[in-house]
Formats: C-alpha cells, structure tokens, sequence
C-alpha cells in the first residue's frame, strides 16, 4: 500500500480548493457548500461506513466531466485550472458547483475523498465507474475496509477543519 499522509494531504487540497475558488471569483461568495458538504461527510462516514457514506456523496455527484476536472485538478494533472485559462462554460459549471445552492459541493468532496483513497491505495478512481470498482475492492476486504476509512476519515477531519477556516461566509479569506 502507498505511502499516505492524510494530514499533509488535507492542507494540500484545502489549498487547492481554496485557490480553485479564488481563481473562480466573480463577485460570488464561493466555498459555502464545500465547506457545509466538508463537515457532513465525516459524520456520515463514521455512522455508515466509508464505502455506504461515499457511495451516497458519489450518487449525488451528477457531472462525470466536473469530477473528473477536480479530480485531476487536486491530483495536479489538469493544466487547465492550473493555469486559469478555463472555458467560460467550464468557470460557469465551477462557480455553480463552489457556490451554488443544496445540491453544489458534492463533486468537490467526492473528488476530494477519492483523491485520498487513490494515494492511499494506488487504485485508478479516474472516473466514477472506476471509483465504484475500487469501492467494491474495499468493500470486500474488511481488515483493509477499516484500515482505509481510519486514514480517510482523519483526512476528512482535517480537510473540514481547514476549509472552515479557509472559507469564512462562503468567501475565501
């Protein structure tokens, strides 16, 4: 199993998003539902089980494009964010899903919770498909099950703690 340090890697993707919402700003308040959907994934996935609780956040997750976009973003492989060259259609579709209303913030954290179980596992969770095999993988290992949802639950933890702090009203600080 990879190497994976669940507090380093809370402040590198709470930065991250951070700056994804710094670079979307327009005169919106942008980060409220990350951070809302940030301190409701913990508890959820301490009371049902990494595997039911990210399976219920990744039903929620619509947009397969947007996933994978954050998805490759945190994982710093989409040159697109990275340089803020973004399509307008794209910054849309981003600012709707930073800022938007109940139904935003859920691909952000999907992302950002498969993100952890990828540098935990070394599994491919590129797309959704691919996240859901890696989730049946874990599933049918319990000792791995339980070892896996203590680091991304911790990283959970941490990320809720930060992005509270980085993202204050919905605005970033």
């Amino acid at each position: 199993m990879p190497v994976f340090n669940p507090i380093d890697e809370a402040f590198t993707v709470a930065l991250k998003l951070k700056d994804l919402a710094e670079k979307c700003q327009e005169n919106n308040k942008l980060g409220e539902p990350i951070a809302k959907k940030a301190k409701e994934l913990p508890g959820l996935i301490a009371t049902a089980g990494l595997v039911p609780g990210l399976a219920f956040y990744l039903s929620k997750t619509k947009d397969e494009a947007l996933y994978k976009t954050i998805l490759e973003y945190l994982q710093g492989t989409n040159p697109l964010l990275q340089n803020c060259s973004q399509t307008r259609e794209l910054k849309d579709t981003l600012v709707n899903e930073l800022g938007g209303g109940e139904k935003s913030g859920y691909t952000t954290l999907t992302a950002a919770t498969a993100h952890a179980i990828h540098l935990a596992t070394g599994k491919d969770v590129s797309d959704k498909k691919k996240l859901v095999e890696t989730l049946k993988c874990i599933k049918q290992e319990i000792t791995w099950e339980a070892v896996l949802e203590a680091q991304v639950l911790e990283y959970l933890q941490e990320l809720k703690k930060l992005i509270t702090a980085l993202f204050e009203e919905g605005e970033p600080k």
